[in-house]
């Protein structure tokens, strides 16, 4: 049988892939001027064909639309092409295994980023593997500030902020007011938005069919006493962006970026307030996914992407058993609180701690999620430990995991990781096969 194909363009976003279907009848039935009386709207789509009844479209809209409607629109016009030549995209074996790289990257609210533009979008293009024979797709940014957006400078475009769903708060807020966080940062940064977000790769061959934001954390008030930091507990969000590649009925994917309650300030309530939270909170995101997430298929790919304050495992001689012994162990707020809740042995204290440091873990491992990577990968933290993690929903092959160093580690008398930090997490890019 002979066959049509059909490849798409959009300004300067080219889309390389030409999609090959049955023909069906003749191609006099791909009628431009029907589709774009059909669009209505101020775009003009141009049409061109050879030899080889290839046909293009190219797409002359406007280059200062919104990533998401762009994107939008290139899916649509795809769907209408596909169905006026009555395309049936056939799987090629390749289908079976299609890359999507997702990096997740802690900004620290641009605390530790360099004057020096230049240099950090060098330090950024590294991040994202651009140059690289698989550049990342999708890049999750935790403590991002609404009004920042770096990534634009290397490709990236803005799909969803927390700081323009109402699901954020000030960087003032987000660390309790505390005076040494904030003399770490610029003060005119102390009000601004600290919130998660979702990058997409301008030319990438992924397509946005949905995003959103949802808040997972609790509507509590810390008591605070013992020196520990009192208030509402800060709001924790989930960032998700669902896609769908544009040349293939491949599975569709849902990437959910969070950032868990945990740090300092909030550790020292895990006797009693935040005792359930943080488990709670990586719950919510799995609700969302099992039973909120739109136009489910049961085939979709769950990916959950960030920063969990906690590593996967605890051990007596592992770095959250340090930080147990150095920073909460002795706290006058923990210890009234061990007091009353009857937790006189410090090994019922720590027994207590490792649960709640450890709950997020268990309920995604209770629910069959299965994790990317694990501590070979090494330290994303500044402090020695990997408390960047991305699970998904089913087991998924892994290509490539690649860690890139944008901080270096305090203490302990080791050589620098890299010449110039951004941020106090390294960045953490994963190659899945779907």
């Amino acid at each position: 049988m002979a066959a049509a194909y059909l490849s798409y363009s959009a300004g300067q976003h080219e889309c390389a892939n030409v999609h090959e279907a049955p023909k069906v009848g003749c191609l006099g039935m791909f009628c431009p001027s029907d589709f774009v009386h059909s669009l209505q709207d101020p775009h003009p789509v141009s049409w061109s064909s050879d030899d080889q009844n290839a046909w293009h479209i190219e797409d002359n809209q406007d280059a200062n639309m919104a990533a998401f409607d762009r994107i939008s629109r290139r899916q649509s016009l795809i769907n209408w092409c596909e169905s006026a030549v009555g395309c049936l995209i056939r799987h090629s074996p390749a289908d079976a295994l299609t890359p999507l790289v997702v990096v997740t990257l802690n900004l620290q609210y641009y605390s530790s980023y360099p004057s020096n533009r230049a240099d950090a979008s060098r330090k950024l293009r590294e991040v994202a593997g651009l140059g690289g024979p698989r550049p990342a797709d999708i890049i999750c940014v935790q403590e991002g500030l609404a009004c920042e957006n770096v990534l634009e400078e290397i490709g990236y475009e803005l799909i969803v902020c927390a700081g323009s769903h109402g699901t954020a708060q000030a960087v003032r807020e987000m660390v309790y007011d505390d005076a040494p966080a904030l003399r770490c940062c610029n003060e005119d940064s102390h009000g601004k938005l600290l919130c998660n977000q979702i990058y997409i790769r301008s030319n990438s061959q992924w397509l946005v069919a949905d995003r959103g934001i949802e808040r997972i954390s609790s509507h509590l008030r810390l008591a605070g006493g013992g020196g520990r930091a009192e208030g509402n507990l800060a709001v924790r969000s989930m960032a998700w962006v669902k896609v769908q590649r544009i040349d293939s009925k491949l599975p569709a994917a849902v990437i959910m970026c969070t950032h868990v309650s945990g740090g300092r300030f909030e550790d020292q309530y895990f006797v009693q307030q935040l005792a359930q939270e943080r488990r709670l909170q990586a719950q919510r995101c799995l609700d969302f996914f099992e039973h909120h997430r739109p136009a489910a298929r049961q085939d979709d790919i769950g990916i959950l992407v960030g920063d969990f304050n906690a590593t996967t495992e605890y051990s007596l001689d592992g770095p959250m058993h340090g930080y147990f012994k150095a920073c909460i162990a002795n706290s006058s707020g923990v210890k009234v609180d061990a007091a009353a809740a009857g937790l006189d042995d410090e090994n019922d204290l720590m027994a207590r701690f490792k649960e709640y440091m450890m709950s997020p873990f268990e309920a995604l491992r209770e629910a069959g999620w299965t994790f990317a990577y694990g501590k070979e990968v090494g330290f994303s933290s500044s402090f020695g430990h990997l408390i960047d993690h991305m699970a998904t929903n089913k087991p998924v092959p892994v290509d490539a995991v690649d860690l890139v160093f944008l901080t270096n580690q305090k203490g302990g008398g080791r050589s620098d990781d890299t010449d110039l930090v951004i941020t106090d997490h390294n960045a953490i890019r994963t190659t899945f096969k779907l």
